[in-house]
């Protein structure tokens, strides 16, 4: 509901209505608890998991990094030249220049 309540806010001010949520406050959520895997789990599922796969399960469990987070083919360095892409000069940014 706070996405709904900011946006409903932001159009109250934009286009001068009252804000239906005024005094509306919010429910409280009980937070879930999150337990990880322990480093045993961890390297049982490495050892099982589809090797294409292994390097992205090594990186979100020892880096914590959210799938959005993680860099996708076009942003990885380029080991050859030792350059990153948007330096390559077929990437779409360095022709824009």
């Amino acid at each position: 509901m706070i996405p709904l309540r900011m946006i409903l806010e932001e159009a109250s001010e934009r286009y001068e209505f009252e804000f239906p949520y005024k005094n509306i406050k919010n429910l409280k959520e009980v937070k879930s608890d999150v337990i990880p895997f322990t480093m045993d789990e961890v390297w049982k599922i490495l050892k099982n998991v589809r090797e294409d796969f292994r390097n992205y399960y090594l990186v979100r469990f020892f880096t914590g990094m959210r799938t959005p987070d993680l860099p996708t083919s076009d942003e990885l360095v380029d080991l050859i030249p030792h350059t990153l892409p948007s330096a390559h000069p077929t990437s779409p940014s360095a022709s824009a220049s």
